[in-house]
């Protein structure tokens, strides 16, 4: 009978020690071990959008796109329409018939970001991913799936995939991939399927000008994720900076750094033990 309980109390202990050092090396995985998993698979070229004047957001993006989490992505640099120069937007636009209350500094950002699609419709390459200049890593830490993960699970008809949204009622949205809503805009970071680049830039784009349609309101995130089939993906992967400014909208800064702010509250709440 002792011998028996011994033999059980041993098979226990080793049983706990196992569950152990399985959870030790899922932590240390987990942190450590981090950059081991290509979270980035799936992104074939990064196209990011930079003022020629905005020389401190130029060096930001060096920094950030030297990080090892990019795994040598080649990225190229677009110099983004500048609305502050006059004449750059008209000359740029086939029709040029400005929206209601729409600046030149909303359609140079627009502009900015067609370019960008253009220049990767141009290419044989797959998947694009598009940033603006501001973008930073710091949500990188609550990853939990791949580029490629994330497109594998995507409706079949995705077009465009956001990889940041305006967040609602402080909570992220229910759905994993949530069909594109107008209150959820912001182009700060977005995945493009080739083929839908394409079919944007033959569409739009006639004799080196743009003719666009009044179907959509003329900002770049309303304009192209409205064009085509957009999804937003439920967990954002990049944010802006926080200590930020804008070239477009500085009345809109506060209520950028409320959002951030929104997000990491609720993503601290999903994963309570990442800190």
């Amino acid at each position: 009978m002792n011998n028996s309980f011994k033999k059980v109390f041993i098979i226990c202990q080793m049983i706990t020690l196992s569950f152990l050092i399985i959870y030790l090396i899922y932590s240390i995985n987990g942190k450590n071990g981090f950059e081991n998993v290509n979270y980035l698979d799936g992104v074939d070229a990064i196209y990011w959008i930079n003022l020629d004047r905005s020389l401190e957001r130029r060096t930001h993006m060096d920094n950030l796109l030297s990080d090892s989490t990019f795994n040598n992505i080649p990225n190229f640099r677009i110099s983004a329409t500048d609305g502050k120069i006059p004449d750059n937007v008209p000359k740029k636009l086939g029709a040029y018939k400005k929206q209601h209350e729409m600046s030149d500094y909303e359609y140079a950002c627009l502009l900015s970001h067609l370019d960008a699609i253009r220049e990767f419709s141009n290419t044989d390459y797959k998947v694009g991913l598009i940033f603006e200049d501001d973008v930073t890593l710091e949500f990188k830490k609550y990853w939990k799936k791949s580029v490629r993960q994330i497109i594998d699970g995507a409706p079949a008809d995705w077009d465009i995939i956001t990889l940041y949204y305006s967040i609602q009622d402080k909570k992220l949205v229910e759905e994993e991939y949530y069909k594109h809503e107008y209150r959820m805009t912001y182009a700060l970071a977005y995945l493009i399927n080739n083929k839908a680049a394409k079919k944007l830039i033959s569409s739009h784009y006639k004799n080196n000008k743009y003719d666009l349609t009044d179907n959509y309101r003329h900002t770049s995130d309303w304009y192209i994720y409205g064009t085509l089939n957009t999804y937003v993906y439920k967990y954002p992967m990049f944010v802006y900076k926080t200590e930020n400014n804008s070239t477009i909208h500085e009345d809109h800064l506060s209520e950028h750094v409320s959002k951030k702010n929104d997000f990491i509250n609720a993503y601290k709440e999903l994963y309570p033990d990442i800190k």
